[in-house]
């Protein structure tokens, strides 16, 4: 069904397309159902946009005494090097200081999500 999602929207081109067309709109879809899948996993999760800023998911966790820490994920369809991983948190926390959860939450975690969580699934299975 989801593939209809990718091809419908563009038969009548679909021809006419390149190879690296086609393959970047398969790629942009599988990120979205990819992001889909790791926003579900997580109940309460969900985007943060406001003007230019946006995270892929914000999610509150319970802390001792009634507080409330922040989650902010940012996910990748991909592989990512310890290098990229550690960028993305690095703009995930300047993002956090634009942010207006930033009042809401005084503690804060920063996670990057990219496709080696899919092993852990696999091995939940």
């Amino acid at each position: 069904m989801s593939g209809f999602r990718v091809y419908s929207p563009h038969r009548t081109r679909w021809q006419r397309y390149s190879r690296a067309e086609k393959l970047k709109l398969l790629h942009d879809h599988a990120s979205t159902v990819f992001e889909d899948f790791c926003r579900e996993q997580h109940t309460g999760a969900s985007r943060y946009w406001k003007g230019d800023l946006e995270f892929d998911f914000v999610r509150a966790e319970r802390q001792g005494k009634g507080r409330e820490s922040a989650v902010v994920s940012e996910v990748k369809w991909k592989q990512l090097t310890t290098g990229e991983r550690t960028q993305i948190e690095n703009h995930l926390a300047a993002a956090w200081q634009r942010s207006g959860l930033r009042g809401r939450y005084k503690d804060v975690a920063f996670e990057v999500l990219d496709a080696d969580i899919l092993k852990a699934v696999r091995r939940e299975e």
